[in-house]
């Protein structure tokens, strides 16, 4: 799955809402997605930053 840091972080905050904010179900659900350790980590990496998840 070949995703932008923006896509990755949009795929994350709505796995996490879906799960309630629950960590470990997070982790579960992206797991299920096929999201790899790196891909994860560039998602939480935009998250933090602030930078817009949505729009461009």
């Amino acid at each position: 799955m070949d995703l932008t840091d923006q896509q990755l972080a949009q795929l994350a905050a709505i796995v996490a809402l879906a799960a309630g904010n629950d960590p470990e179900k997070t982790r579960q659900g992206l797991a299920l997605h096929g999201l790899t350790d790196d891909q994860l980590t560039r998602a939480l990496y935009h998250l933090e930053s602030n930078r817009p998840i949505l729009g461009s």
